[in-house]
């Protein structure tokens, strides 16, 4: 008899957002599935959250649980784990989603290779308070081989290092993990969730030796765009909401929770991935001997966010003494790769403010451009877009088939989502075919088409 009292949990903390909360639970019920758990976790909002929350009173399958004052995201997610009675964990955001068979397709891949670790794609929904004109966009790679591949780890960790691959890498709210790998591992590292929780916890998982890691290529579901989004901060860059969230998120991390045995610490938010890898060498320094995060890269990283929040309406979180740091940082670089971070747009040197100041009027005359123009000019881009670098993504409008919500969203999304078995694009997708996975299997979950044409791109 199983330990557990459900094969499954979707664990949504939720902070602020009655509204979207409301249409994702909706959403959630309706998985072809009879033996899962809803736990959301309300971090103390002071919304229409606990109104909105008294209409699922009698939904044995949702489980409510209350912060009794507000907690920073990784001290949250840390105590909601406390409250999972299902083997296999999933967190969403409050404003995603996922396909109505989302939870079928996992047992399949669960019981075909026993893994404890499975990653799998989503898509972009960009809800109705999205600051631009993306409201009620879907956004998606349209390379779905409906395949599942076993990860190769080490493979998986250079490229990350390297910063060259996050899109296999099993961030948290695209992965379904097993809460007996969870417990296993939070034994040895105490705090599993520190600066960005989704994947300060996923690499600590990754490290155990008995995880087994599989990646699902196909979309199950939806990453929510909304205006208080922690996303809206990296996304819209002209609107002053982006802050509000991602304020609030940084400025309730202490120092032990930013950037834990990482270097350089300054506060930019590009900093806070590469320090999940800093912070699981120092629980598993032994597995992870040989890997190093790429110095170059990672200074490239932080130097593009401080161009960025000068130029941009975005808040700066670093202080005068971590830029210092950073300075010396760059400074312990071959110098062929200090004099690139040092010619950046920045603060560093002449050519850096030239640069920077360069930025910034190019941001600024984008509000003279006439819309018609500025319109034309987005086309002209967007058409390169699709036959560039990323020629395989389809976007649909969903409200031109009568959809406003996420909740009508989830009841539409296989159709909307192109899928087919026999995706040669996607089978020869160099992600899928090179040495990083290894395939296991085929899943066989409904294939329907829309007959949509958006943009002039037929999906």
């Amino acid at each position: 008899m199983s330990q557990f009292k459900y094969k499954h949990t979707i664990l949504v903390p939720t902070h602020q957002r009655g509204d979207l909360l409301r249409e994702t639970l909706r959403g959630l019920l309706l998985q072809e599935h009879d033996n899962y758990q809803i736990l959301v976790s309300n971090n103390f909002s002071q919304d229409e959250t606990r109104d909105v929350l008294s209409e699922f009173a009698g939904e044995p399958r949702i489980c409510v649980i209350h912060t009794d004052h507000k907690m920073s995201m990784p001290i949250h997610w840390e105590f909601a784990m406390d409250y999972v009675e299902g083997e296999y964990v999933t967190i969403l955001g409050d404003d995603d989603g996922v396909r109505s068979d989302f939870l079928a397709a996992l047992d399949i891949v669960i019981a075909e290779t026993e893994a404890n670790l499975i990653k799998f794609k989503t898509t972009l929904y960009f809800h109705n308070d999205w600051p631009d004109d993306r409201r009620h966009i879907l956004e998606f790679d349209s390379r779905c081989s409906n395949r599942y591949f076993e990860l190769d780890k080490g493979l998986i960790l250079a490229e990350f290092c390297d910063f060259t691959n996050y899109r296999i890498f099993p961030n948290l709210l695209q992965t379904t993990f097993s809460l007996a790998l969870y417990r296993k591992v939070k034994e040895r590292c105490g705090t599993m969730f520190v600066g960005a929780p989704d994947w300060s916890c996923p690499f600590l998982l990754l490290m155990d030796e008995s995880a087994k890691c599989v990646y699902i290529d196909s979309t199950l579901g939806f990453g929510g765009r909304s205006k208080m989004s922690n996303a809206a901060y990296y996304e819209n860059k002209e609107s002053q909401s982006q802050n509000d969230r991602m304020k609030g998120f940084v400025n309730e991390l202490t120092a032990e929770f930013r950037f834990p045995h990482h270097a350089p610490q300054i506060t930019t938010v590009g900093n806070f991935t590469p320090a999940a890898f800093s912070y699981a060498k120092h629980f598993y320094p032994k597995e992870l001997d040989g890997f190093e995060l790429n110095p170059f890269e990672m200074a490239k990283v932080v130097q593009l966010d401080i161009a960025e929040e000068a130029v941009s309406k975005r808040h700066r979180f670093w202080i005068s003494s971590e830029f210092e740091a950073f300075r010396d940082f760059v400074n312990a670089l071959p110098k062929d790769q200090r004099d690139v971070i040092l010619g950046m747009a920045g603060y560093f040197t002449m050519k850096g403010q030239i640069n920077l100041l360069v930025k910034r009027l190019r941001r600024s005359v984008k509000p003279l451009i006439p819309k018609s123009l500025y319109a034309w000019l987005i086309a002209k881009r967007t058409v390169a877009h699709h036959v560039g670098d990323y020629p395989w993504t389809s976007r649909v409008d969903v409200s031109s088939l009568g959809i406003t919500n996420s909740y009508q969203l989830m009841q539409r999304f296989s159709e909307i989502v192109a899928r087919s078995d026999e995706c040669q694009k996607a089978i020869h997708d160099p992600l899928i075919s090179g040495p990083s996975l290894s395939l296991r299997g085929q899943l066989n979950l409904p294939i329907t088409v829309l007959n949509q044409v958006n943009d002039g791109q037929g999906l």
